[in-house]
């Protein structure tokens, strides 16, 4: 459905630049100036928090491109494992005659995530275990507190 809605905006967006334009040059040549702004706004290219209130206020509301990318993101990461590389985890030692998930399983749990034996006496802990607590997360940096 969604999809559909984005083909039926984009196909109207030509329609109206063809119209608008004198010839097929210069709708052309419109067609990437007025799609960056469809772009540009979406929350991908520059994150909510990063726009200038200014476009904050309606662009980032008023692109479809945004309500597509969010329906494509939440499609795709639902209910997917999350497996953390090295470099992307926090290490840490537990207090001696704890093991990482009596110290930090319940923060884990709380927060999202999970905790693991790193080995050499060390916890692993990664801040996502499923693709929703990513979406989740990120999408409260890009939505306004109302």
């Amino acid at each position: 459905m969604l999809l559909m809605l984005f083909e039926c905006y984009y196909v109207g967006f030509g329609q109206f630049i063809a119209a608008f334009a004198p010839n097929e040059l210069f709708a052309s040549l419109l067609v990437p100036s007025f799609f960056t702004f469809v772009v540009a706004f979406c929350g991908v290219v520059v994150p909510y928090v990063a726009l200038p209130h200014f476009w904050q206020s309606w662009m980032y509301w008023l692109t479809p491109f945004h309500y597509l990318l969010e329906g494509f993101l939440g499609v795709a990461t639902h209910n997917i494992p999350i497996d953390c590389v090295e470099r992307e985890e926090a290490r840490f030692s537990p207090p001696p005659g704890q093991t990482c998930e009596q110290y930090a399983g319940s923060y884990a749990k709380q927060s999202g995530g999970y905790v693991r034996e790193a080995g050499n006496g060390l916890c692993a802990f990664c801040q996502y275990s499923v693709g929703d607590e990513f979406v989740s997360d990120e999408y409260s940096n890009f939505i306004p507190n109302t």
